[in-house]
C-alpha cells in the first residue's frame, strides 16, 4: 500500500510538471514545511474525530440499550460512508459513472484489505456481535451487485432501488434482532 501510494505520489507530481503550461492547472501549492504540518494537523484531526465518533456510538449504543455491532453495523458505517456517497452522487451527476462505482468498490476495497489488516497489526479486534448471518448478508448483496454488472454492465434505477431495499431491510433485521 505504501509502495502504491509514493508511487502514485511522484507519478502526479509529474503529470503536474507536464501539465504546468496549461493555464487550467493553477494551484496554490505550499512548500514542504506548511504541507507537512498541515499533514500533522490533519492526521491529529482524523485521529481525534474518529475517536469522538466511535466513543459517541458507544455512548448511544449503551444508552439505547443496542448492541455495539448494530451500531457498528449501521450509524457509523452510514457515517463513515457519507463522503463516498457525495462524491458519487457528483460524479454520476456530471456522468462520471466510472468514478462513481471505483469510489465505492475502491473505498470497500480499501477498507476491507488495508485497514481491517492494519488494525489488528496495532491490536487484536474482536467481533463477538457479529456472526455468520451479517457475513451471509454482506456476500449475498455482493453477489447481487455482481449479477447486475454483468448483466449491463450498469446499475439503473430499479437496480439501485433493490440495492437500496435491501440495506432498509438489513437495517431493520439488525434493530429487531
Amino acid at each position: 500500500m505504501l509502495t502504491y501510494t509514493i508511487g502514485s505520489f511522484y507519478a502526479s507530481r509529474k503529470n503536474n510538471q507536464n501539465d504546468s503550461d496549461d493555464a487550467d492547472s493553477e494551484q496554490k501549492v505550499f512548500s514542504y514545511p506548511v504541507s507537512f504540518i498541515m499533514l500533522i494537523a490533519g492526521f491529529a484531526g482524523l485521529i481525534a474525530g474518529a475517536k469522538l465518533f466511535v466513543d459517541s456510538a458507544v455512548h448511544i449504543a449503551t444508552l439505547c440499550k443496542i448492541s455495539q455491532a448494530t451500531i457498528g453495523l449501521t450509524i457509523v458505517a452510514l457515517g463513515t460512508s457519507l463522503p463516498e456517497l457525495a462524491t458519487s452522487i457528483v460524479a454520476a451527476i456530471k456522468k462520471e459513472q466510472d468514478i462513481a462505482i471505483g469510489n465505492v468498490v475502491g473505498s470497500n476495497i480499501f477498507n476491507i484489505l488495508c485497514i481491517l489488516g492494519i488494525a489488528p497489526l496495532i491490536k487484536p479486534i474482536h467481533a463477538p456481535g457479529l456472526d455468520l448471518t451479517d457475513m451471509a448478508v454482506m456476500l449475498l448483496v455482493t453477489g447481487i451487485l455482481y449479477l447486475f454488472m454483468l448483466l449491463g454492465k450498469t446499475i439503473n434505477r430499479k437496480e439501485g432501488f433493490i440495492l437500496l431495499l435491501c440495506y432498509i431491510g438489513y437495517t431493520a433485521w439488525l434493530f429487531c434482532k
